[in-house]
């Protein structure tokens, strides 16, 4: 398939979204007239507030960009996709550490993300595939990985250039993809197509076969000043709390917005989240709403904490089995374990290590019976994330299995630690 006959497959496929140019004449832009919402009647059932919103809300979403890659070489030559900053033997350095099963990891992806799947494996491949992201990082910091251009000498930035252009080029040299790739929102019920969502989105949400819309909106929520977020009762409040915390299975933080995510969730229970997300008013909206009180006092209202109290950083809580806690996540694991009847110790030490643990005082967030280690990776920061890959290393050299959970794998626990539930 090649660039005109993509343009007229969009117009084939879905007509109330229109092909206009961007910058030059193979660069689609596309225009969208939105249709009436049409939800599917359980989530309107569900969540009255939801058609309404969708009804009246306006976001600015009428434009959308085209985000993905066609699978095809030519591509290459496209100047916006900046291919000139990749050099071959840059590529030939990316492979030579690719894992033997990266290149079945990326048919997976093809599978569940169709055309966006290289939009999603930068966040993805931290998950799935650790020890192959520390080798590219070293790769990258002794300049046998480089880029051309004003970021040269950036590590990090290499680093992503590396995950945005390699996995293509080492992809589409054996197989294509769907492309265009049209869907129906599973939440207003409008087609879509996912090559219009942005990579942003995709990386926080994942597969949810929701619209670009309905994405932002529960993203971003909806404007301070509207009616429909201010007319909520303290009840409703509350409620969508509570529905939030059944649905990702851990206590909403005050930054849920930007904290909620799942790439890798299930897309039917993830687009109830998306639906709930919609519907429930901004954190400092629900404060106010209770006359200014605190995140904290909020979430004891709705029944969600006991008690608990606030250091400098993060929340320290005690969890149902008495172990001290120093967040909200981490009670929510420890609690989980609880009920799932995962044997399970708090804080852990981890064994001396002359290089990477020499005062011995470095303590890992849990140790299952079996002597696996767990730790909980809830800050996306450089800093933090080096220390998690030091506690790998550590877990190489003592022979430890150790599991690093992150933010989005709180909604799906049940599957990482299927192995010990019931022990």
């Amino acid at each position: 398939m090649r660039e005109m006959d993509f343009r007229q497959d969009i117009i084939n496929h879905l007509p109330h979204i229109k092909v206009t140019p961007l910058d030059t004449s193979w660069t689609p832009r596309v225009h969208v007239d939105h249709l009436p919402p049409n939800p599917p009647k359980d989530l309107v059932a569900y969540f009255p507030r939801l058609n309404k919103i969708l009804s009246t809300v306006h976001q600015p979403m009428n434009t959308l960009y085209w985000e993905t890659w066609p699978p095809f070489m030519e591509v290459m030559n496209w100047g916006w996709t900046r291919f000139d900053l990749w050099t071959s033997s840059a590529q030939e350095k990316f492979d030579e550490i690719w894992p033997v099963d990266g290149d079945d990891w990326i048919d997976t992806l093809i599978d569940i993300y169709g055309s966006n799947w290289h939009n999603a494996l930068p966040i993805l491949v931290i998950r799935d595939q650790p020890t192959f992201i520390e080798n590219l990082k070293v790769l990258c910091e002794t300049r046998k990985i480089t880029i051309s251009g004003t970021y040269e000498n950036n590590p990090d930035v290499v680093v992503n250039s590396a995950l945005k252009y390699a996995p293509w080029v080492r992809t589409v040299k054996r197989r294509s993809w769907v492309y265009p790739c049209p869907r129906n929102c599973s939440i207003c019920g409008e087609g879509y197509y996912v090559d219009t969502v942005r990579y942003y989105l995709v990386r926080k949400w994942g597969n949810s076969n929701v619209c670009p819309r309905c994405m932002f909106i529960a993203s971003f929520g909806i404007p301070t000043i509207s009616p429909l977020y201010r007319n909520f009762t303290r009840a409703e409040a509350l409620k969508y709390l509570q529905d939030l915390s059944s649905l990702i299975q851990f206590i909403p933080p005050q930054s849920f917005r930007e904290t909620i995510h799942n790439p890798g969730f299930d897309p039917d229970v993830l687009h109830r989240i998306l639906a709930v997300m919609i519907c429930i008013p901004n954190a400092d909206m629900i404060k106010k709403k209770f006359g200014n009180i605190s995140w904290l006092e909020v979430l004891q209202k709705s029944g969600l904490v006991g008690e608990a109290w606030r250091p400098a950083r993060g929340t320290y809580c005690v969890a149902a089995d008495g172990h001290l806690c120093r967040s909200l996540a981490e009670r929510s694991v420890d609690d989980w374990f609880t009920r799932k009847g995962v044997g399970h110790q708090s804080e852990p030490y981890w064994p001396q290590d002359d290089e990477l643990n020499p005062s011995g005082k470095l303590r890992a967030d849990w140790e299952l019976n079996d002597g696996t280690f767990v730790e909980y990776a809830g800050l996306n920061s450089q800093d933090y994330l080096s220390k998690i890959g030091v506690k790998r290393k550590l877990a190489v050299r003592a022979g430890i299995n150790l599991i690093v959970l992150f933010p989005e794998d709180l909604q799906r626990l049940e599957k990482v630690f299927r192995a010990w539930i019931g022990d």
